[in-house]
């Protein structure tokens, strides 16, 4: 959002930004911008995953928004409920020349049956019906599981004005799954637009030995808490944990535990697993840091670039590091994940949560520190190679 924001004021230093969120209330340090809650709030608590009851009040409120943009359409007509929250929201969509799908998120659905997903599908097709223009900034679609998910995504996806995608998995779902062939582009993910240094002095704990010592950050999420059929949760943190052992036999390292993300939901805070890591690291490996008070995304990246490697479950763990020309192991959950390393030609360095092991991650550790000066090399060509690209997002909109 950061990219984001930075971005419209260049072309549109004046315009007015109404930003739908699920959690409104953690969006309070951006300021000169409006920020309601979104459609999906008016059947769930979604910000926390809550859905009792919406398929009672989905029905109703699908009328509602039927009936609002077909009077909004055909004869001018504004309908505003009383409600604050919802009245506010409908204004913004009324009033917008431009609709933004926001960029740096996934699109997709794991389930056949999933009610987050249907609502981000209405949030395109209510201003779709209001005639609005509607560009989707670089994220991830895809997978999307089950026939009515799927149908519903291609009658809503090939209708929108623009879609953008920031890896090539993503860009094949919507060329293959849902048969959209024009308006669409590979750009890179917006955070790639943040600046690299933070404002502010950050300090990291200090380092015992600092001859030789190399650090390695890691990010580690509760992938158990986001998907109930994944069953290899205790595996994937033996894997970090017996790895990260076994490493400091060869190498003097000092590892740092990021807590990247902090909710709302539990299935979206990685503190619990991150403690869980950290406190079996203790005694096992010299130096071990828990950093637990990150407070946005520019220290995020900051500190990652101190790093001399990362070890990377949360995507943007991998953007920071790698715009910083720091190399990073992967661990994907989604495909996403995968189409962002081949787009810094890291596709080696690459492990599945599904079947990682300690002595495949024990094994790229070895490598990314044995190889790190030819691999930062590496990155600093690819990245003097994707930044002429950064702005492009922001041409496309002035020209659609």
């Amino acid at each position: 959002m950061l990219g984001t924001l930075t971005g419209l004021r260049k072309i549109y230093p004046q315009a007015k930004i109404t930003v739908a969120a699920n959690d409104p209330d953690s969006w309070h340090f951006f300021s000169e911008i409006s920020i309601v809650a979104t459609l999906c709030s008016w059947v769930a608590d979604c910000k926390l995953g809550r859905w009792q009851g919406s398929l009672v009040r989905t029905p109703y409120y699908l009328l509602v928004l039927s009936l609002s943009a077909l009077g909004y359409r055909f004869f001018g007509i504004k309908w505003l409920p009383t409600n604050h929250s919802k009245r506010c929201l409908l204004q913004a969509y009324y009033e917008a020349d431009l609709v933004l799908s926001s960029g740096g998120g996934n699109f997709y659905a794991e389930r056949s049956i999933s009610p987050s997903f249907f609502w981000n599908l209405v949030s395109l097709a209510f201003p779709l019906a209001l005639g609005k223009k509607i560009i989707m900034l670089p994220q991830s679609v895809g997978p999307v599981q089950g026939p009515i998910l799927i149908w519903l995504s291609r009658f809503i996806l090939r209708r929108v004005t623009f879609v953008v995608v920031r890896e090539s998995v993503s860009l094949a779902f919507i060329r293959e799954k849902i048969g959209r062939q024009h308006q669409i582009k590979l750009l890179p993910d917006l955070a790639f637009s943040m600046p690299s240094h933070h404002s502010k002095t950050l300090n990291l704990p200090e380092i015992t030995d600092n001859s030789q010592t190399v650090r390695i950050g890691v990010t580690l999420i509760d992938r158990g808490a986001q998907l109930k059929e994944f069953s290899g949760q205790s595996l994937y943190e033996d894997a970090v944990v017996q790895a990260f052992s076994k490493l400091c036999e060869l190498f003097k390292v000092t590892f740092y535990i990021f807590v990247q993300s902090y909710g709302p939901a539990a299935s979206q805070n990685d503190t619990d697993v991150s403690s869980r890591v950290y406190n079996r690291l203790q005694g096992l490996v010299p130096q071990v840091y828990l950093i637990d008070n990150l407070t946005d995304s520019l220290s995020a990246k900051e500190l990652y670039s101190r790093m001399d490697g990362m070890v990377a479950t949360r995507m943007h763990t991998s953007i920071f590091a790698l715009t910083n020309n720091v190399p990073a192991i992967s661990i994907g959950y989604q495909p996403k994940s995968k189409g962002m390393v081949d787009f810094f030609g890291m596709e080696h360095y690459f492990c599945d949560i599904r079947n990682i092991t300690s002595a495949s991650l024990f094994t790229l550790l070895c490598e990314l520190i044995e190889n790190k000066e030819a691999l930062v090399k590496h990155l600093e060509e690819r990245n003097n190679l994707i930044r002429p690209s950064i702005s492009e997002w922001t041409q496309l909109i002035l020209n659609s």
